[in-house]
């Protein structure tokens, strides 16, 4: 069944057109509101072809379905998951993340404000490099985030394959990540027919289609992220209250993929 579904999401992805430079530089929303939503493949591919219309799909190296490596640092005690879990308003995420078919590595802050809203702050670097210890990833970090970047060190690593389109009209960008992997350590766990989508918006909630959409489809935003859920996932005994749900709708979905 997989690969079926892969097949139709493919078959949806070439029914798009193209983004454009213009419409790329008009939805970088680099301060948004953002939802996470957990789904299946085969659901997924039903909402996408509601969607053709609305949004444009972005290529990455001529891809519709982008290569990401991102590599996440935390504190030992992993202080920057613990403060997502307790649901703080203020918190970071750091990350290195490579955009494999564009040969391109990002130092990345994302912020969460008390207004509920994400703002990220990039700085390139060299492919491939993923090291934060050098004078103007040091003075980056504590610039966004004011992190002590000494107390910083690798906590977890992720792939996956994403779809983005971004709305022609309505300032909105849709992530879809398929075919994930997380390791810690030596441990490692994919999550075979498990799509993580988020919708990233300038506006709120009830001016955002897409979520309508998701609504119809009966689905609802989960308070999660990849960082977290990859943490929870692979770190025995760490605490995860606040994302027993998203952990609970994964199990289910690996169940019948």
């Amino acid at each position: 069944m997989g690969a079926e579904h892969r097949a139709a999401i493919d078959e949806v992805a070439s029914q798009f057109e193209p983004a454009t430079a213009e419409l790329l530089a008009a939805r970088s929303l680099e301060r948004r509101r953002d939802w996470k939503f957990v789904m299946s493949e085969a659901v997924l591919a039903e909402l996408m072809a509601r969607m053709t219309l609305s949004h444009h799909l972005l290529l990455a190296g001529g891809e519709r379905l982008a290569r990401y490596e991102t590599h996440y640092y935390d504190t030992e005690d992993l202080h920057c998951y613990r403060e997502h879990r307790r649901g703080r308003s203020r918190r970071y995420k750091v990350r290195v993340r490579s955009y494999l078919d564009r040969e391109i590595s990002m130092l990345e802050v994302k912020a969460r404000d008390a207004r509920r809203m994400t703002e990220k702050h990039t700085l390139e670097r060299d492919f491939g490099d993923l090291t934060i210890s050098d004078e103007a990833a040091r003075g980056f970090i504590a610039r966004h985030s004011g992190l002590p970047v000494e107390t910083l060190g690798p906590s977890l690593r992720n792939s996956f394959r994403r779809i983005t389109l971004l709305g022609v009209e309505r300032p909105e960008r849709i992530t879809l990540d398929v075919q994930m992997k997380f390791h810690v350590g030596d441990s490692q766990r994919s999550l075979p027919g498990v799509v993580v989508a988020e919708v990233k918006s300038a506006h709120s909630r009830t001016r955002t289609d897409v979520l309508h959409i998701f609504r119809g489809a009966r689905l609802r935003p989960l308070g999660f992220s990849k960082y977290c859920l990859g943490s929870a996932l692979l770190n025995k005994g760490l605490r995860a209250n606040r994302f027993l749900p998203t952990l609970r709708q994964v199990a289910r979905l690996e169940e019948v993929s």
